[in-house]
């Protein structure tokens, strides 16, 4: 290595505490444009010129790179190849194999992936405001999930746009709640919102080796349980977020055609998993919390009655 090249990666190591911070973030979280990063980082800081000047030096040194929006919207950034190494090597993300560039960030996604963001901070703002705990890194975008089994990934595998953990806490009570979310802006046909619900009702209940009628298959004295409890103390609540603040109209329309469109599930399944499914506008997510009665529900009791998504989880 030449010396310019030792005194290039020496100086990507030396990073100021907010330069790491964005860079965490930014390797997280994939897209996100300057005032995004703002409220997730410094929501209270009255100038930018600070988050700016840091984000100038992650592109100077080759960590992070930025794409431009039309209008004049912000610019959308992102860690660059080097950035999400380096990210990954300190360990304050975990490791994806999945990159970002240009090319993607300028991509149809783009507006999607922000508004994941948007949602994630919609949370955080709430949380906020409330003096309860929530970091920058709460949720994870684009999490995977077996919900049957099969050697093709893309048949047997639902991807979640989101996973966020949550905490509410009421009456000196603290409540921990894992949302699965989805983020529809209005692209997707209906029916397909909900396959994928389908999809998760499968995933509750899946379990490698069950057989195929749904009867437990005993391994020695222990009973094959459902995959997602390897991951997940309680099965997550589905959230649909519909997220296109230009068609306001159209989104609450949308809403609650979504739920004359839901099947006659019971919520429980062949494992007693509990399945609970709603779809909220993202504007009033915003404007009201996650903890209003703002949520339209998607799933039915085992009476085949409309059941509402309670915010506090089953675990305590």
């Amino acid at each position: 290595m030449s010396s310019a090249q030792q005194r290039s990666a020496s100086e990507r190591t030396r990073l100021t505490p907010i330069q790491s911070a964005v860079l965490m973030v930014l390797t997280h979280h994939r897209l996100m444009t300057t005032s995004q990063i703002q409220r997730l980082l410094r929501p209270d800081a009255a100038h930018p010129h600070y988050l700016r000047k840091a984000l100038s030096r992650l592109r100077a040194v080759g960590l992070a790179d930025r794409v431009f929006r039309p209008r004049g919207e912000d610019s959308v950034w992102f860690a660059t190849p080097a950035g999400a190494e380096l990210a990954h090597a300190h360990g304050g993300v975990p490791e994806r194999p999945y990159r970002m560039d240009a090319a993607r960030a300028r991509g149809p996604l783009q507006r999607h992936s922000l508004a994941v963001v948007d949602t994630g901070l919609a949370f955080l703002d709430h949380a906020r405001r409330q003096g309860l705990s929530l970091s920058p890194l709460s949720w994870t975008p684009e999490v995977a999930h077996r919900y049957r089994s099969g050697r093709s990934f893309r048949n047997s595998n639902l991807i979640t746009d989101a996973v966020l953990d949550y905490v509410h806490v009421e009456a000196d009570t603290r409540w921990d709640t894992s949302f699965f979310l989805e983020i529809d802006r209005g692209t997707m046909p209906l029916h397909r919102l909900v396959q994928k619900l389908d999809q998760y009702r499968r995933y509750a209940d899946y379990a490698p080796g069950r057989h195929p009628r749904g009867r437990r298959v005993l391994i020695g004295d222990l009973s094959i349980r459902p995959a997602w409890e390897r991951r997940y103390r309680w099965f997550p609540r589905v959230l649909i977020v519909l997220a296109n603040p230009q068609a306001s109209r159209m989104m609450r329309t949308r809403q609650h055609s979504l739920q004359r469109m839901t099947p006659r599930w019971s919520y429980r399944g062949n494992t007693d998993t509990v399945l609970q499914a709603g779809v909220v506008l993202l504007s009033d997510l915003q404007e009201h919390g996650p903890a209003a009665d703002i949520v339209v529900p998607l799933h039915y009791d085992s009476d085949g009655e409309r059941t509402s998504i309670v915010f506090r989880s089953s675990g305590g």
